[in-house]
């Protein structure tokens, strides 16, 4: 063999164009632009797909001038290059350049700058757009949305964050499938505005708007899955009223009272993270609560976190909810009191579709205590033999929090569950917060496990 046949080929240059411009793709816009270095490559970055601005990335380049002014040269020159007819994605992402001291958007232009970046991402006919930004310091200014007719046949994903958004000429994005807007400034005609032109919008993504006075409402009827985040700046004064009658899925996170369902009939799956407001005046004036959850009794799947089960055990032992619990499979996060159980029992009794059960034991908060003590007349006394002939299997995770009370619940739940098959416990820490179980208590809970009567003589009982 000779030094010639041996001498490596360079397969890179013999790619195709159109295959190299696809792995540049995949690059931070600011890498893919230092390729021109490359003479294989050249000026084949200008026909990217996928354009990707990051200031974070990017303010080292400038480290001897104004990092403002530097990125945005850098982005204005790299779209005047840009050659090719239609692009799949563009991503804006500005985060640490607004903390430097400049005046405002307005007065040194940097607003109409990005009215042209974001005209030229919907004349490239974009599908996947994101524009990302914090706030101008230190006069605390939010980018605005221009005044334009947004309108694309091609963008199927949208996403905005720190904007304010005021009504626009005109709304049309007919191919629009996902929408997130999060730290945005928009009320109820806005979202009306973006609702009416997005006919087929699916699924919706709303976290921590700034004006929970003026959105109040979302109303729309082809959506099928909503996140919504409310867990800053909304209290229980300010609410929120849903009306999705087609939707699926709905993911919530804020205040317990906070919420208004209109109509969610087609609800299959709901996830709940309340949080307390603590400056309520009585807790216990869970009123709209219960009417919320009379609105989700249907569902099939439901995971929940520690202060609504508190809040759902409350309604349940003080308010005597009657109404039959349709859930399949239930995920809590729940503190394992004496009176945690008792409501966890009730529960399974008014869950008689109940298959699957996952608890996930964490520690009580201050809610908990206090809701507790407020539910001293509900006494359990003597012990009451269940039977919850639909479940089928149980998880139960960390249960160093609370072992003792954890047996005492395996122990319910083993003699009460005729058609259960398995029963999975996590006795490791789930978490670097969480206590391990010493060699002594694992010990003891695995030669107690054994001995508890089983309903089912098929459970298998797993400890992990």
């Amino acid at each position: 063999m000779t030094c010639k046949q041996t001498k490596l080929e360079d397969r890179l240059s013999a790619l195709p164009d159109s295959l190299l411009c696809h792995i540049l793709s995949f690059l931070p816009t600011n890498e893919a632009v230092q390729t021109v270095l490359i003479r294989r490559f050249g000026t084949l970055w200008t026909f990217l797909q996928n354009i990707d601005f990051d200031d974070a990335l990017l303010s080292h380049l400038w480290a001897n001038e104004d990092i403002n002014s530097g990125f945005f040269r850098f982005v204005h020159n790299a779209l005047k290059l840009h050659q090719r007819p239609t692009v799949d994605r563009f991503r804006v992402n500005i985060s640490t350049m607004l903390y430097e001291e400049i005046p405002s958007f307005q007065s040194e232009n940097w607003g109409c700058e990005i009215d042209s970046w974001l005209t030229f991402a919907l004349r490239k006919q974009v599908k996947f757009l994101e524009f990302g930004f914090g706030m101008v310091e230190p006069v605390n200014e939010v980018y605005k949305l221009p005044f334009i007719e947004f309108i694309s046949d091609s963008l199927v994903e949208l996403k905005l964050v720190f904007i304010e958004m005021k009504l626009q000429k005109r709304v049309k994005m007919g191919s629009l499938r996902v929408l997130k807007l999060d730290y945005m400034s928009l009320n109820d005609d806005v979202f009306k505005e973006i609702i009416q032109g997005c006919p087929l919008l699916k699924e919706l993504e709303i976290s921590n708007c700034f004006d929970p006075w003026d959105f109040t409402e979302i109303n729309a009827p082809n959506l099928d899955i909503l996140k919504l985040d409310r867990e800053i700046g909304a209290d229980s004064e300010q609410i929120m009223k849903i009306n999705c009658p087609k939707l699926s899925s709905f993911n919530y996170s804020g205040c317990v009272e906070g919420l208004e369902i209109v109509n969610l009939s087609s609800l299959a799956e709901f996830s709940f993270v309340i949080t307390w407001n603590a400056f309520a005046t009585r807790f216990n004036e869970f009123t709209r609560f219960q009417s919320v959850l009379t609105k989700v009794l249907h569902v099939k799947n439901v995971s929940i976190s520690d202060t609504f089960v508190t809040v759902l055990f409350y309604c349940m032992l003080k308010c005597s909810l009657q109404e039959i619990v349709q859930w399949k499979r239930v995920d809590l996060k729940i503190s394992l009191t004496d009176k945690h159980i008792f409501a966890l029992c009730h529960l399974l009794t008014k869950s008689p579709n109940l298959e699957e059960l996952v608890l996930n034991v964490v520690p009580s908060c201050d809610l908990v205590k206090e809701v507790e003590s407020e539910l001293e007349s509900c006494n359990p006394g003597k012990e009451e033999e269940y039977c919850w002939s639909s479940l089928k299997t149980i998880v139960i995770h960390n249960i160093s929090m609370s072992l003792y009370p954890v047996v005492h619940l395996v122990e319910i739940l083993l003699r009460s569950s005729p058609a259960l098959d398995e029963m999975m416990i996590y006795y490791k820490a789930s978490n670097e917060y969480s206590a391990m179980l010493t060699s002594e208590q694992l010990a003891e809970f695995s030669e107690k496990l054994p001995t508890f009567r089983k309903a089912s003589q098929t459970a298998k009982v797993i400890l992990l």
